[in-house]
């Protein structure tokens, strides 16, 4: 008889909402609310089965036995059926907290929190080591983000900054350094003739890899203004071709500084410090770094090391360790040095032995300093430097 069947319906539609989410029957969520089975979009845009278990229902007819699936039994009786999925649809939903309609993106934001969750561009940059928190400071980058396609867009930059040799390692490093990489407007064929122009002037691909990686903005110039670059070293510091491209390779950075601080920077070092332009070159060739440090702390630790220490500009032009002096704390300096004067052992200059390398004498650490030359504790370094 046709009437069996209204029960047999609802126990199908309860069994379905046992699999895919909470009821009054269930007596709360269940760990199975989603993803079980096979779910497809029911009436309301909200999960139900489209294959129901098979369910003994009894007798059809009279004396007649037999299994009805589900799912034609939901057919017969749709209209009730339906009735009942909205009502424990609506039930499990409002349990679970799925009834809140989710809030529009933001017209504008500070930060990308609000749009990474919606933005696949956003997640695969994340994934491929991009800092979002250091992009979303520079606004102009973080609005274009923002517009970018991955598959359209980012992934075949991706393809064009590894077919200059940088590695895959460095795309999100140098990425975040420089997101304007990324900007549509920056046409593919002007990053391809700036690399182009480097390969001209005898740089290797892979030195031109390793110079985007340690430089990113490098390819943001274009290919006059790298020329003017590479030619202000060669003719300010008398740098052959090949010596320009070593000095360069080594800090790519150095394309990149401002020229006018770096111009100053040898003007102090020839004006007031002293160096002969031979001296600077060879000063340099070493310790690249020192054209792109603060010039006040350099005159300050030159007035220590010359001046005070009295260590000769031969033996900071001639000795590889002026990078490490140069760099070190001038308390550091002060302290390591009178400490050798109280020994009777502040000699620098190895013509006239026993002498102290300068890099030893900077670069290492107290123990080993302790120990290794001036032959005391550390416990002793330490209460010298209570009576200074």
């Amino acid at each position: 008889m046709v009437t069996m069947a209204f029960p047999c319906a609802r126990l199908v539609v309860r069994g379905v909402r046992c699999l895919f989410g909470s009821s009054k029957a269930t007596g709360g969520a269940s760990p199975l609310a989603f993803g079980v089975g096979h779910p497809a979009k029911g009436r309301r845009g909200r999960f139900v089965t489209t294959t129901p278990p098979d369910v003994e229902v009894g007798v059809a007819s009279v004396g007649n036995p037999s299994r009805v699936r589900g799912g034609e039994v939901a057919e017969v009786h749709k209209d009730e059926v339906d009735d009942e999925v909205d009502e424990q649809d609506y039930e499990a939903e409002e349990e679970l907290g799925l009834v809140k309609t989710p809030p529009p993106l933001p017209s504008t934001a500070t930060s990308f929190r609000s749009y990474v969750g919606h933005s696949e561009t956003l997640q695969k940059l994340v994934r491929l080591g991009m800092d979002l928190w250091r992009v979303e400071r520079k606004i102009p980058a973080a609005n274009i983000l923002l517009r970018l396609s991955f598959e359209k867009d980012v992934q075949p930059r991706l393809v064009l900054l590894q077919s200059f040799g940088l590695q895959l390692d460095r795309l999100g490093r140098v990425l975040t350094r420089n997101p304007y990489l990324l900007n549509p407007n920056l046409l593919e064929e002007n990053l391809k003739a700036r690399v182009d122009f480097l390969l001209s002037r005898h740089f290797t691909r892979e030195m031109v890899g390793r110079m985007i990686g340690a430089a990113p903005f490098l390819l943001s110039l274009s290919v006059q203004r790298l020329d003017n670059r590479l030619a202000f070293y060669q003719n300010e510091l008398g740098l052959s071709p090949r010596q320009t491209r070593e000095l360069t390779s080594r800090l790519p950075s150095l394309i990149t500084a401002s020229l006018a601080e770096v111009e100053e920077i040898m003007k102090t070092m020839m004006a007031n410090l002293g160096f002969r332009r031979a001296e600077l070159r060879a000063l340099v060739t070493k310790v690249p770094r020192i054209l792109l440090g603060n010039r006040g702390r350099l005159i300050r630790t030159f007035d220590l090391l010359h001046n005070i220490i009295g260590i000769p500009h031969h033996l900071l032009v001639e000795h590889p360790q002026g990078e490490q002096v140069f760099r070190t704390k001038l308390q550091r300096i002060r302290v390591r040095h009178a400490f050798l004067k109280s020994r009777g052992l502040a000699n620098f200059d190895p013509a006239h032995p026993p002498s102290v390398s300068l890099e030893r004498f900077a670069a290492l650490p107290d123990e080993a300093f302790c120990q290794e030359i001036v032959g005391a504790t550390v416990q002793e370094f330490l209460a010298f430097q209570k009576t200074i």
